[in-house]
């Protein structure tokens, strides 16, 4: 339902983290974000504080207006072929999905990784199946995986401790948050920013069950929504510039006569370079799903057994999980013309729910994105910040925008 009053965070409530061993149970994808709606609460607390120090204000602003000039710089020789050789690049995962941890951790903290410190946070993209997998798998496998999760956050913990002005910036942040939200240390708070699919390493053992939903928004966006949906994401870019649509569709996806060739999908792509890397994340969204709570008895759409037993209708009750899927939302004929077609022309293209939430039904400036936040309370905070990145990393390596000399 893509109405301001039924949005997306009204159905989250607190649900038990699947497998312990990997997802702490206060990570927000099993928190509630109800106190919030008071306009009170944790959850409102910790997002007003990410987007003060992480996602607005001057330096942030400066250092995504960089990430242009600093692909470019990255890349160097590597960018300076014909088309076909720079849309190669493009699709060369191993070149992107650096650049993509490179400039989410500057914009976010404003340092500029070595190649081995963004190979440490590449950990996420690398690691993402594991995330996914049941207790059952870990335990098959010997927690071979487990493993290898608990071994990156290590490294990434060895790589804020090698940058005193990070560390000392998470003692800052947890000292603005009130008395009762404060972590033990800033280290405390910095792993769960991070690291929050596993236990913080020095957190105490909490109780079975909390009196009260702590909901915690954000603290892993620059992990998982932020390093892997957008490596996905320009990952997915690379695919459909060097993927001849003639030869069949990309993800279900159907190309029109302006995406022929390389040429006519570089223009199309300079239109208007938003609307295009929006509009293919409509049709492959980096996130393809979420879980929520139901909060109220409500029917929902259920299929008939062979097509024609029952009655096409289920009555849910109150603290039943259920799936909603973004990639089926995105292409609902009701809402999307031909909704298999990449078009990014389209007029509706602002009700996408590929951001957790309308972005830009109510706003199309990032001074009014408060509106869709308002809206959709868990739309992603760093929304503008993903396609800044994306953008900047097409734009580098077809060299368009080249800054200019100093």
């Amino acid at each position: 339902d893509r109405s301001p009053s039924r949005g997306l965070g009204d159905v989250y409530k607190r649900q038990t983290a699947p497998v312990p061993d990997v997802w702490a149970s206060r990570v927000i994808t099993f928190l509630s974000n109800l106190e919030g709606k008071a306009g009170s609460g944790e959850w409102r607390e910790l997002r007003g504080l990410l987007h003060r120090h992480f996602l607005a204000g001057d330096a942030v602003a400066r250092r995504r207006a960089e990430l242009r000039s600093r692909f470019g710089a990255e890349l160097g020789d590597l960018a300076r072929g014909d088309l076909e050789e720079r849309l190669e690049l493009l699709a060369d995962q191993t070149v992107t999905n650096k650049l993509v941890a490179k400039g989410l951790f500057y914009v976010a903290f404003g340092v500029w990784l070595a190649d081995a410190d963004a190979d440490i946070i590449l950990g996420w993209r690398r690691h993402q199946v594991l995330f996914m997998m049941p207790r059952m798998f870990h335990r098959l496998v010997f927690n071979v995986g487990i493993k290898k999760i608990k071994r990156m956050r290590r490294e990434q913990a060895e790589l804020f401790d090698r940058h005193p002005q990070l560390k000392q910036l998470f003692v800052e942040i947890n000292g603005e948050l009130s008395q009762a939200f404060q972590r033990g240390s800033g280290v405390e708070l910095m792993d769960e920013l991070m690291c929050a699919p596993f236990p913080p390493l020095a957190r105490p053992p909490m109780p079975a069950r909390q009196p009260a939903a702590r909901p915690r928004h954000r603290r892993y966006a620059l992990g998982w929504f932020g390093i892997t949906a957008t490596c996905l994401g320009v990952e997915s870019i690379g695919r459909v510039f060097n993927e001849p649509p003639g030869l069949g569709s990309i993800n279900l996806i159907q190309f029109g006569r302006d995406m022929a060739t390389p040429a006519s999908r570089v223009d199309l792509y300079i239109e208007d370079k938003e609307r295009f890397i929006r509009e293919l994340w409509r049709l492959d969204p980096p996130i393809t799903s979420a879980t929520t709570v139901m909060q109220r008895d409500e029917e929902i759409a259920w299929p008939r057994l062979f097509g024609c037993i029952g009655s096409g209708a289920r009555l849910v009750q109150p603290g039943t999980a259920r799936q909603y899927v973004i990639g089926m939302a995105n292409r609902d004929v009701t809402i999307f013309k031909d909704p298999k077609l990449f078009n990014p022309r389209r007029p509706e293209l602002n009700l996408a729910l590929t951001w957790n939430g309308c972005f830009g039904k109510h706003a199309q400036t990032e001074a009014d994105a408060q509106m869709d936040e308002a809206a959709y309370r868990r739309i992603c905070p760093g929304r503008y910040i993903s396609l800044d990145v994306a953008r900047a990393i097409i734009d580098a390596v077809l060299g368009l925008d080249e800054p200019a000399e100093p």
